[in-house]
């Protein structure tokens, strides 16, 4: 058998493999004040309508769940109405 494809006795260190040269190059910053643009859509497709889009609900929970359950609904295009006590969301 081959000594040289046996892994290294222990308490031995490998002699680390060479790195390889980075190809990739290092992206250009952008201007000052300025903000990357979105990538626009493929040629052809649409943004599909949100499935609540025109559905307006009012909320009057106080609790996580209720909450959470509006956010979900906005998410899904519904216009959520929060209502809060006066002294607010506590």
């Amino acid at each position: 058998m081959d000594e040289s494809a046996l892994p290294p006795a222990a308490g031995t260190a490998a002699a680390p493999l060479p790195l390889a040269a980075s190809t990739q190059a290092a992206p250009l910053p952008l201007a000052a004040g300025t903000q990357a643009a979105p990538l626009p859509l493929a040629a052809g497709t649409q943004a599909a309508p949100l499935p609540l889009a025109g559905v307006r609900v009012v909320e009057f929970t106080h609790m996580v769940m209720g909450p959470t359950c509006g956010m979900v609904l906005a998410d899904l295009g519904a216009e959520v109405i929060k209502v809060e006590p006066l002294a607010g969301d506590s």
